[in-house]
């Protein structure tokens, strides 16, 4: 329950010095214990001498001048007549240019919520209400806000306090979600839909298959060369679609890789073997077994990725090199091609999701940029690091290093 005592009223004239010592009126002042909300203004610190209540008064008076919201009370013309160090700092005025002003100055839905300057009906039934609306600075700027508003009486009429809270992070966190969210149920809609497109994909690749293997007839040399090129070009949707999957997976972190001992020089070996390309890829592997604990799948579909990048951006006349060693680090993993160089630039965006390298000649061909993103998705699932190294006449570099032990 609040308790109450006499003093010099908080409400200075204008003109005035704002004291206590120059204010005539005596009014009733409510103290609230349970929210630590009360009128008090700065300077209200001339009491009876001896009063009792005068150090309460006093913490409370540093307890409102410090609050994290802003206080501000204004009279019943709308004037501010009390603001604390917050209520500045948010609006960037002083308190002597603060107090010169009215509440329609800074708050910008004054009027929406009070139109022609009547104030709702809710404060008088005694009630706190609580607005959302829009603060302008002294700047111009301006920055969302939550008041909590209440009608306080005294004998100089009817005024209203107001707790004022700036939202703008609270508004950015809230973006930054509901954008997430639409990401997200956007990345959900497209991973279905390319599950659903990959099946009939694969089913002309089949039949693009039988057709080559001249079950329904002999072919001429015209017709076959035709007819790889619409299986190279479906192949290069199916991977995209796996590639596409494959990063919704990693990204929602629904991939759980089951980790087992691999023989990497065996599974690069029957990687080159599988692998559907003209390319001459020269394979280097030591003489002893390096094995590592890995997923055979996904390490498969990094070295086609990496294949496929030299193989795409080269003119197909030029010999990759992949080479497989032991270092100190773990197993060493390097796929070189002598047929594109990078900037700078362009290797510090390499792996980025969207990123699809620069036009011209020589220059990466049009594509999604997942596929490189993925690598770096598969080995970082390894604990595996990835890197590009590049410079002109040294051709370029992709190197994956899979520690002992993963």
């Amino acid at each position: 329950m609040p308790f109450s005592f006499d003093i010099a009223p908080i409400l200075p004239r204008k003109g005035s010095d704002r004291s206590l010592a120059s204010l005539h009126e005596a009014v009733t002042i409510p103290i609230f214990r349970e929210k630590y909300i009360c009128t008090l203004a700065s300077g209200c610190t001339k009491l009876v001498s001896g009063n009792p209540l005068m150090k309460d008064i006093d913490l409370l008076l540093a307890s409102v001048e410090h609050s994290a919201d802003g206080v501000f009370l204004s009279g019943p013309d709308l004037t501010f007549t009390y603001v604390n160090n917050r209520a500045c700092e948010m609006l960037g005025y002083s308190r002597e240019e603060l107090l010169d002003l009215k509440v329609p100055d800074v708050e910008l839905d004054f009027y929406t919520y009070a139109p022609n300057g009547e104030r709702p009906r809710e404060l008088f039934e005694g009630r706190t209400v609580t607005w959302y609306g829009t603060h302008r600075r002294k700047d111009g700027s301006t920055f969302p806000v939550e008041a909590r508003v209440k009608v306080l009486h005294s004998d100089t009429g009817r005024h209203v306090l107001a707790l004022v809270r700036d939202l703008t992070e609270r508004k950015i966190v809230h973006e930054n979600e509901k954008r997430a969210a639409i990401l997200e149920e956007r990345e959900s809609f497209m991973a279905a839909l390319a599950h659903d497109i990959k099946n009939p994909l694969v089913g002309a690749d089949h039949i693009l298959q039988f057709l080559l293997s001249g079950s329904l007839g002999e072919l001429q040399e015209e017709q076959i060369k035709i007819l790889q090129k619409l299986k190279e070009s479906n192949r290069d949707l199916i991977d995209l679609l796996h590639n596409l999957i494959d990063v919704y997976h990693f990204d929602s972190h629904e991939s759980h890789l089951e980790l087992t001992d691999i023989d990497l020089g065996d599974l690069l070996s029957q990687t080159i073997a599988d692998y559907k390309s003209a390319a001459a890829i020269d394979f280097v592997r030591p003489e002893e077994p390096v094995t590592v604990r890995g997923h055979r799948g996904y390490l498969k579909r990094l070295v086609i990725i990496l294949l496929n990048n030299a193989v795409r951006f080269g003119s197909g006349q030029e010999k990759i090199e992949l080479r497989l060693s032991r270092s100190r680090s773990g197993a060493k993993l390097q796929v070189h091609s002598d047929a594109y160089s990078l900037t700078e630039r362009e290797l510090e965006k390499i792996f980025d999701r969207t990123w699809q390298g620069l036009s011209g000649e020589h220059r990466y061909s049009p594509s999604t940029g997942l596929g490189l993103h993925l690598c770096k998705q598969i080995a970082e699932a390894h604990a595996a690091d990835i890197e590009c190294i590049s410079g002109i006449d040294r051709g370029t570099t992709f190197v994956v290093t899979i520690p002992d032990g993963t």
